[in-house]
């Protein structure tokens, strides 16, 4: 009897972090201390909702984040509003192919010439970032030519109908 108390204790007190953690996200006066106790929060049920939309979390806790959690945390960051360059930096290098795309498809990103370079490098093997790269307009023009140019034929065609006009560009 006393291990299914145990267990559900546990998940009472599970419910309750997820919960507190979606109360907490969007709350603009939420406790600093409480929104980063449940940004690191192993359970990824509980540190999504702050990860990707509490105003709360400074740059450095998202890239802290970014650099010690699970994929599952990389992409709840990938989902926030606005992720400027030092931590796509991190989502780029770290992150599966779910986090790149998200990234890369995120309109609020902002790419260093190192994220760039990356992001590219790595939409070399891999159709579906390449398309979610070829679609932003932030891309600068060489790193276009870039990721053109290590496209198969068959991406090549892909990239020109999806965007004819950075293929006329090309």
């Amino acid at each position: 009897v006393s291990s299914v108390g145990a267990d559900l204790s546990t998940a009472v007190e599970a419910a309750s972090r997820v919960e507190f953690g979606n109360r907490l996200a969007d709350a603009p006066d939420a406790p600093i201390s409480a929104v980063r106790l449940l940004a690191f929060d192993e359970s990824i049920e509980v540190a999504a909702p702050v990860l990707s939309r509490s105003e709360r979390l400074t740059e450095a806790d998202l890239i802290k984040s970014a650099e010690t959690m699970s994929q599952e945390h990389l992409l709840a960051i990938a989902k926030r509003r606005e992720l400027k360059e030092g931590l796509t930096d991190v989502l780029v290098t770290r992150g599966n192919r779910e986090v790149l795309v998200s990234t890369a498809t995120n309109q609020g990103s902002r790419f260093s010439q190192l994220g760039l370079d990356t992001l590219v490098e790595k939409a070399g093997s891999d159709d579906k970032l390449a398309l979610s790269v070829w679609a932003r307009q932030d891309i600068p023009r060489q790193q276009m030519l870039r990721l053109f140019r290590q496209a198969s034929d068959g991406l090549r065609r892909q990239l020109e109908a999806a965007h004819p006009r950075h293929a006329d560009s090309i």
